[in-house]
Order: C-alpha cells, then sequence, then structure tokens
C-alpha cells in the first residue's frame, strides 16, 4: 500500500508538495490504515469519528492533503478561484475564463465542462484535467488537478487503493442524473 500511496501522492502534488512532506504524509495514511485505534489515540483531537462514511485512512489522506493540491468548495465558482490561486503565474495568467463567468452559467455541467477546456490547454501537450477524488467529506465539491497524461495512472492507483476518484466533468453528469449536486 505504501508504496502505490507515494506514488498517487507524487502524482498528486507534483511540484507543489515537498518530497519530505511526501513521505511524512504517506507514512501517516498508512499507520491510519495499519492501527486505527493506535492512530487515534495519538491524535484524540483530530475531529474525525466513527460515523463518517470515510474510513479513517482516506480522512487523514483528505485532510493532509494542501489546499493548492485537494480543493475544496461550496460552488464551482469558489472551486476555480482556489483552482487560480493553486497555479503558477504563467498557467493563472493564461486562463481566459473569469470566475464571474463560471458563475455566470445556468448549468454547471457546462460550467465545469468549460473549466475543464480551459485546463487542457495549459502546461505542456495535454494540459490538465479535473478529478473528483476521496471520500465524502461535507464539501459539495472536493477535486484535485492531475496532468492529463497521468489520469490514467493516477485513476488505477485511486482503483487499487480504493480511493473514490472519477473525472470531474463526467461524475457531476452522473451524479445530477442520480438526483445528487
Amino acid at each position: 500500500m505504501k508504496d502505490e500511496l507515494l506514488e498517487l501522492l507524487y502524482r498528486l502534488g507534483r511540484g507543489r508538495i515537498e518530497p519530505a512532506v511526501l513521505r511524512a504524509l504517506t507514512e501517516e495514511v498508512a499507520e491510519a490504515c495499519a492501527d486505527p485505534r493506535g492512530w487515534l489515540r495519538w491524535h484524540e483531537t483530530s475531529g474525525w469519528h466513527e460515523r463518517f462514511a470515510a474510513p479513517l485512512w482516506q480522512w487523514v489522506l483528505c485532510r493532509g492533503l494542501p489546499a493548492e493540491v485537494l480543493l475544496r468548495g461550496d460552488t464551482l465558482e469558489a472551486l476555480y478561484e482556489s483552482l487560480i490561486g493553486g497555479l503558477d503565474e504563467e498557467s493563472a495568467g493564461a486562463l481566459m475564463l473569469s470566475v464571474d463567468e463560471v458563475a455566470g452559467f445556468a448549468d454547471p455541467v457546462v460550467a465545469l465542462q468549460a473549466v475543464q477546456d480551459e485546463l487542457e490547454g495549459l502546461g505542456h501537450a495535454g494540459g490538465y484535467s479535473l478529478l473528483d477524488f476521496g471520500p465524502d467529506l461535507g464539501e459539495p465539491l472536493q477535486l484535485v488537478l492531475v496532468h492529463s497524461v497521468e489520469l490514467p495512472r493516477v485513476l488505477d492507483l485511486c482503483s487499487a487503493l480504493g480511493i473514490p476518484a472519477a473525472p470531474s466533468c463526467q461524475a457531476l453528469r452522473d451524479a445530477i442524473r442520480l438526483g445528487g449536486r
């Protein structure tokens, strides 16, 4: 588990999380997975409760990811604003879509697709993809930004580890169809 988790964290945090922090988070998540009761004894004030739908180790993973890696928000425009704040200056400046324009879309699927289209043109070949990531921690939107060329491997790692993950546009379409979001 540790090797897959470290690889996943490396791919999610590429350039945004120091290697020592990646290793420390990997160790903490592995400890929470191997001995949840022991982890909870050492972290009594963590805020986790058994009634949460997420396994402890996934909760520890998501809470340990920095805000520029795991984007959370109540609205798509708030999430887009966080996303812009987490990009380097050159990438943020290359985005043509404003937060107000995202807020102005009547259809959330169209809005999210517009954001995804913008991200695909950033950086290197293929740009970036938005990925719904992790268990429901009470935020309507919880996404990570992944290099598009790494998306298949990230999805494979999430599947192997049992971490819920899906391309965001498809996840939103599915949620709306099923009566969510």
